[in-house]
């Protein structure tokens, strides 16, 4: 069973790879459509198997993520899959609501030095509960490795969605 499944809307393509090769690089195992669903097949048919197969869903928050009907049925399944499946990567500065808004998130820095704090703070604090320890040893593995670039302003200053 892989470990993790990376859910994204097709506009946060590449903060998703990202994503996916940061935790395969940290040791563990990834499902995610870019690499691992082929074009043509039956795409809420492949990504329902995802989430059962998978024990944990990343979801990468975004603007485009928010208002996507298809990220929102992603989430639905994971979290009736139980607590603490599902984790927020919130690639630009939005918040969920409702129902979603309690979800554990962690910020993706624009850059290195942005990634190391205080993010990496508030993913080390979660690594005490088992259900997301390994999202702090993506945390300490991804502060070394660049993201994706951007068409988006480098002044921008993002929160830890824990913060916002």
């Amino acid at each position: 069973m892989p470990d993790f499944f990376v859910s994204y809307n097709k506009a946060d393509r590449e903060w998703a790879e990202w994503i996916a090769w940061q935790l395969e690089d940290a040791g563990y195992s990834t499902k995610i459509q870019a690499w691992d669903i082929r074009p043509g097949s039956d795409f809420i048919d492949e990504m329902n198997k995802a989430i059962i197969e998978t024990e944990r869903t990343i979801a990468v928050l975004s603007p485009d993520s928010l208002v996507s009907r298809y990220a929102k049925m992603e989430w639905d399944a994971t979290i009736k899959k139980g607590p603490n499946k599902l984790l927020f990567a919130c690639i630009s500065k939005c918040r969920p609501e409702g129902v979603y808004g309690p979800i554990i998130g962690f910020d993706l820095a624009l850059d290195e030095e942005t990634a190391k704090e205080p993010c990496l703070m508030q993913w080390q604090s979660w690594a005490y509960q088992a259900s997301i320890s390994a999202f702090s040893k993506l945390a300490l593995h991804a502060a070394g490795n660049p993201a994706p670039a951007l068409s988006r302003s480098s002044s921008v200053s993002l929160e830890c969605a824990a913060n916002a």
